[in-house]
């Protein structure tokens, strides 16, 4: 394929792909409340959301062996066919009035198996199909696809879910399904000749495990931005968690709507700043410039408890993150030969992917059982607290207090954690020169 003229073929592959996840968002958003409403359980969500992220995360050094060792457009192929058939076992559970809770963590689980496939194959396909200097419009185009369903999918679900009901829904995302499917057969992806001299990973495959690991630890500046990055993912997936509480704090669940809206449209809209810029000459200026902004709405947005103040905070962070995203994405895609790419997405994934869980872990024991009665407005009066108090009287005239106050702290606390790794990741030489340091190793 003539990599100048396989934009076009990266695009419809792109298309098909933002559909099938587009009907997969719908189905996953109302699941979620289905499950939500038959118990109003808040343990049931949480196992949900675990079960569709631990299990990538733990398989993506084994999955990105096999990236490395088989066809890609092969492995996408199974992910796709696979996802198919979990989605009709669950629409034909429903159909039948037999679906339960647990169904839908095993099968989240299953999912999520073959999903920590697609996801390094996809990741070391884009090399293959976009030229070089196109591979930041490229992760542009990506990010700008994940913003639009981010953006529409909990709208549209929410209609769907009203109006027509979950039997709708699944249907959409079987048709989806199909048209992703379709474009995948529609598109040749080339696999990487060997550029590199390194072992073959059907040869061994605890050692093709340990690849990523040994090809980042001789590449201190990849090692270290994958460091910074994990950091970051880290408090993201804990903000995440958090964002709903301080939120339902201070507003309903329409205001809280309304700022995810806005938080979309943000990620939508620095999509397109970095699909038509392209980003800076140096790609970590992008990473840790924007990553700084990132930090400053994380922690000012809280402070005020107003749905103005944390709408325009979402819209400035989630339009930071496709710049961090894309720069971060096309360092990886350069630096890393192609060939291996497969194995060493597959550890970064795993890598980024484990903060998720433990964040989830971590950050609501924290918010219920230190932050939020520390901020409670009768937190002052309560002499059990100890230390509490001492923070407390220094935080309340900050934040205030009261439900979500608490949690607030927390976001704010994050955001400086982030801050503290974007200065540390600036004054290490080998991730500020990494651009410099580490030569381009193109598709061959």
């Amino acid at each position: 394929m003539n990599k100048e003229n396989s934009m076009r073929a990266f695009t419809i592959l792109l298309v098909g792909q933002a559909l099938s996840l587009l009907g997969s968002t719908l189905t996953s958003f109302s699941l979620g409340v289905w499950a939500y409403q038959q118990a109003g359980s808040v343990t049931d969500f949480a196992m949900i959301a675990l079960a569709a992220s631990l299990p990538a995360a733990l398989l993506s050094p084994i999955a990105g062996t096999i990236v490395d060792a088989y066809n890609r457009k092969t492995i996408l192929l199974v992910g796709q066919t696979v996802a198919i058939l979990l989605t009709a076992s669950l629409a034909s559970l429903y159909w039948l009035d037999m679906l339960k809770v647990w169904h839908i963590v095993l099968l989240s689980a299953l999912s999520a198996i073959f999903n920590a496939f697609v996801m390094p194959a996809v990741a070391a396909s884009v090399i293959m199909l976009v030229p070089a200097d196109k591979l930041t419009k490229a992760n542009g185009m990506m990010s700008l696809s994940l913003g639009v369903v981010r953006l529409i999918a909990p709208a549209i679900a929410g209609a769907l879910l009203l109006g027509v009901g979950l039997k709708a829904i699944f249907t959409i995302d079987l048709i989806t399904f199909i048209f992703g499917v379709t474009t995948l057969l529609a598109t040749q992806i080339p696999q990487p000749k060997a550029v590199s001299d390194n072992q073959k990973p059907k040869e061994n495959l605890l050692k093709s495990m340990l690849f990523g690991w040994n090809y980042l630890r001789q590449r201190r500046g990849l090692l270290g931005l994958l460091i910074f990055y994990a950091c970051i993912a880290f408090n993201v997936a804990a903000i995440g968690v958090l964002i709903t509480p301080m939120v339902l704090g201070f507003t309903d669940a329409a205001g809280l709507g309304i700022i995810a809206s806005v938080s979309g449209f943000g990620m939508v809209l620095g999509s397109i700043i970095i699909m038509a810029w392209g980003g800076p000459e140096r790609k970590v200026f992008g990473v840790l410039g924007g990553g700084l902004v990132v930090c400053g709405g994380y922690i000012l947005a809280p402070i005020i408890p107003s749905a103005i103040m944390v709408a325009l905070g979402g819209l400035l962070i989630m339009g930071s993150f496709p710049i961090v995203t894309a720069c971060s994405q096309q360092i990886f895609q350069r630096k890393i030969a192609p060939d291996v790419q497969g194995r060493v997405f597959g550890f970064r994934a795993f890598i980024v992917g484990i903060t998720s869980p433990i964040a989830l872990l971590v950050a609501g024991p924290l918010a219920d059982q230190v932050f939020e009665p520390m901020m409670a407005e009768n937190s002052m009066a309560s002499d059990a607290l100890g230390l509490s108090n001492t923070l407390a009287a220094w935080l309340v005239p900050i934040f205030g207090s009261g439900q979500g106050r608490g949690v607030a702290v927390m976001i704010s606390l994050l955001g400086c954690m982030s801050l503290i790794a974007v200065v540390i990741a600036w004054l290490t030489p080998s991730i500020r020169r990494i651009d410099l340091d580490l030569p381009n190793l193109d598709a061959q």
